[in-house]
């Protein structure tokens, strides 16, 4: 069962810590001193050490001036004399010199000087407390259980106030086919219609100044500055990886389980489209490039039949007129 120095032990160290920026060990002196007089409890002393005396009373077992001077300052505001606000609010005032003819700042001073806590028990006895029965080992034990449970209530505040890190996870989303991402459609254009209009040199003789010729030039120069544009848009706005992509890879190892759970479900819903890989599309730049290459070619005056090879081997005829014809 608890006692009351279990109870109280933490929260006085915690205010004597504040109120005179003490070290631990340096509290914990003072601590095992008022836990060897009272554990704590304002009691009344059972045997005076002066026969007819009132003998001591409250956490220090305050005796004769000190006793009369602790009765008189917690009644004058209002506090029963066993309460918490009574004894430690006494006690600070003492060390703080603030009662008239009873002044104990000098114990503070010797307390700081000390380092290790039977130090600082044995500096707050002879400073604060003056005992007739010193009995050290008592009040050292008492000392070493303070700090014992400060320690153990310090790391439970810890805990209750530090909010918890969140588990770091990367969004759970699949990756988008490369055709479905800004940045590569937007590089694409970019890349693709200059070499339109260098593929098509017959576009050059559309009649300047009319609709048509407008459009052109529109497409051959806005077209690039609008397609780097959506590119870098597309980049900045991107939540999804996409398919075939080193993100997307990453993103598949860590989110595994969750992937292999959402792909079992995706094959109960039957077939789906799939989607191109952007290495794929990439590999067949050269073979893209190459047909565009021979449309130029077949852009010169009279008829002619180019047989173009897309890039999944399908051959396909595409007649091409000049327009002399």
């Amino acid at each position: 069962m608890a006692t009351a120095f279990d109870n109280l032990a933490p929260r006085v160290m915690r205010e004597l810590i504040s109120d005179f920026d003490l070290t631990v060990e340096q509290a914990a002196g003072i601590l095992g001193n008022l836990g060897a007089e009272s554990g704590l409890r304002a009691i009344q002393e059972l045997r005076p050490a002066i026969r007819g005396s009132r003998g001591g009373f409250g956490w220090a077992q305050w005796t004769g001036a000190r006793r009369v001077a602790f009765e008189r300052w917690a009644r004058a505001r209002g506090f029963d004399l066993t309460s918490y606000e009574a004894n430690y609010g006494y006690m600070r005032a003492e060390l703080t010199d603030a009662i008239p003819d009873l002044k104990f700042s000098h114990a503070i001073t010797q307390l700081k000087k000390t380092t290790t806590v039977r130090a600082a028990v044995e500096t707050f006895e002879a400073h604060y407390e003056k005992a007739g029965i010193k009995r050290i080992e008592a009040r050292l034990n008492f000392a070493q259980r303070a700090i014992a449970l400060y320690s153990a209530s310090h790391a439970s505040d810890l805990a209750k106030e530090t909010p918890a890190m969140p588990n770091p996870s990367l969004p759970d989303t699949a990756a988008k086919p490369w055709y479905q991402s800004k940045a590569v459609i937007g590089g694409i254009m970019a890349i693709a219609l200059p070499l339109l209009s260098a593929a098509f040199p017959a576009l050059k003789l559309v009649d300047p100044n009319s609709a048509a010729d407008f459009v052109l030039k529109a497409i051959q120069i806005i077209g690039p500055v609008v397609g780097g544009g959506l590119a870098i848009f597309g980049r900045v706005q991107a939540v999804q990886p996409i398919a075939g992509s080193k993100a997307a890879g990453i993103v598949a190892d860590m989110q595994a389980g969750r992937q292999a759970a959402k792909t079992a479900d995706l094959d109960d819903e039957g077939p789906r489209i799939m989607s191109m890989p952007l290495e794929a599309v990439l590999a067949e730049l050269p073979i893209v490039i190459d047909a565009l290459n021979q449309l130029r070619r077949a852009a010169a005056p009279g008829p002619v039949e180019v047989t173009v090879a897309p890039p999944h081997g399908i051959a396909e005829t595409v007649p091409l007129r000049s327009d002399a014809a």
